[in-house]
């Protein structure tokens, strides 16, 4: 019973992340509560949890905690983002290729 479960709970979250990271989503009523209750502790939970670079492709530009002055997507405006071209689905590595 238990791998049944932890395979549908990484079923689920691969189908409903698609490509984006949990700090990107927004909370939905058609997901479970404990998802909801989770999404809802992001902003404290997020200033704790650090992100290693390394190569930079698994390491979300704008919603991973990976800069000194942490989230990017916190610190910068919706027009700042337009400006850099940056996609929400962005790696750091991508966007260094974008602007080189």
């Amino acid at each position: 019973m238990k791998h049944a479960t932890l395979k549908r709970g990484r079923w689920y979250g691969n189908q409903r992340l698609k490509n984006q990271s949990v700090w990107g989503i927004n909370a939905r009523s058609v997901d479970s509560w404990s998802l909801n209750k989770l999404l809802q502790l992001r902003d404290f939970i997020k200033p704790h949890v650090k992100k290693v670079i390394r190569d930079g492709e698994s390491t979300n530009f704008l919603y991973d905690n990976w800069h000194q002055y942490g989230v990017l997507a916190s610190l910068l405006s919706r027009r700042s983002i337009n400006t850099l071209q940056v996609l929400q689905t962005d790696s750091v590595v991508e966007f260094v290729r974008k602007v080189k």
